[in-house]
């Protein structure tokens, strides 16, 4: 297998990205889509993927809660917005997905171009502003996939944001809270992630704020999941804000953080391309990897092992990602690591990283409130 990932490699790098990267990214991403969704459908295409690309060597398995990943090596919201290329990525060797973000209804998001390719930096510039078919169209493809898919844990995203312009606050969680009670009654997912830290859209990242997290938190907490619960967390946060946040978190039914979501403060990074003033959008990629880390470091020093923690922002190699997980990390995705450098990263990630002792649920992270009660019940 290390061979054909060997193969893929380099024929992604000096064939299939030199095209790629001749063509608009929004083209590239609404065509790869329709691609994968065509030729994920032939089981033999699926079979050379896991035969010839995918790793899962013994000791792989990560526990999250009361759900256990094949592998820590996953595929970030905003790849997949409406859960279409599922059964691929699995063979491919991915030990989740996370789907969307997604919305209780259709959202157009804003206009195009949503991505800006900056190749020196090995960076795009997203500005989706959360576009989704809808919390149905995403259980719809999720159900049609399901056998092809096999057993990977597919994790969703709901976005936090207004779906009219003078909704409030309490509109607009309960609005998510229906997106993911939907997405859970459904069957189709292991998982959520709550997202409230989308730098694209025009609410400035209102859940980010103490006050509203509060709000969204509590609303989560009395819902009362079986599925574990992650939050996508804000990049652009001083530290003293980061940890306003993680002290909510953590006194709630909330069992994972996502660390971290896109870099909107241009100020704060050094870019090899230009980049026009006119574009606009948050930043992914390599300018996201140390505050990442950083971010990481500080959640793993401040709560211990209270959150199961997904390392999100620049990896575009088993370096990367080891040094994601040796900040604190238990589990990685990513994007655009994998389309820089093509779809055998995943798998050489996975294959890369050190087994571990296999842990029981509440061996993983046993201070969650969640556990809490259960343990109370019994």
């Amino acid at each position: 297998m290390k061979f054909g990932r060997c193969i893929v490699g380099i024929g992604y790098r000096w064939v299939v990205k030199p095209v790629l990267f001749c063509i608009s990214p929004d083209h590239v991403h609404q065509h790869m889509v329709q691609f994968v969704c065509l030729v994920q459908r032939c089981g033999v295409v699926r079979w050379l993927a896991r035969t010839t690309v995918a790793a899962q060597p013994p000791g792989a398995a990560r526990q999250f809660g009361n759900l256990t990943l094949p592998n820590p090596v996953g595929i970030a919201a905003g790849f997949d917005k409406n859960a279409q290329t599922t059964p691929l990525l699995a063979a491919l060797g991915c030990g989740f997905v996370t789907i969307g973000s997604v919305t209780l209804r259709p959202r157009p998001g804003n206009p195009r171009p949503w991505f800006y390719r900056l190749p020196r930096t090995k960076s795009l510039v997203v500005n989706a502003g959360l576009a989704n078919d809808g919390v149905e169209a995403a259980i719809a493809n999720l159900r049609r996939t399901e056998r092809q898919r096999g057993s990977m844990p597919v994790i969703a995203s709901v976005a936090l944001v207004a779906s009219q312009a003078d909704q409030t606050p309490a509109a607009m969680v309960d609005e998510a809270l229906q997106c993911a009670d939907r997405l859970v009654a459904s069957g189709q997912v292991a998982a959520l992630e709550f997202n409230i830290s989308c730098p694209n859209v025009c609410d400035d990242q209102l859940f980010s704020q103490p006050a509203q997290f509060q709000l969204l938190a509590q609303a989560i907490t009395a819902r009362g999941y079986s599925l574990p619960v992650t939050i996508k967390m804000p990049l652009t946060h001083s530290d003293t804000q980061f940890d306003d946040l993680l002290a909510i978190a953590s006194q709630h039914a909330i069992d994972g953080l996502t660390i971290a979501n896109l870099e909107k403060d241009r100020q704060r990074v050094h870019l090899h391309d230009e980049l026009p003033p006119r574009v606009p959008g948050g930043l992914s990629g390599a300018v996201t990897h140390q505050r990442s880390n950083q971010l990481i470091t500080r959640a793993r020093r401040l709560y211990g092992q209270r959150f199961f923690i997904i390392g999100v922002g620049g990896i575009f190699s088993p370096a990367d990602a080891r040094a994601k997980l040796a900040a604190g990390a238990d589990a990685v995705a990513l994007i655009t690591g994998m389309m820089f450098t093509g779809p055998q990263l995943m798998a050489s990630i996975v294959a890369d990283i050190p087994p571990t002792t296999p842990v029981t649920p509440t061996e993983s992270h046993p201070q969650s409130p969640r556990h809490i009660k259960s343990q109370k019940k019994s």
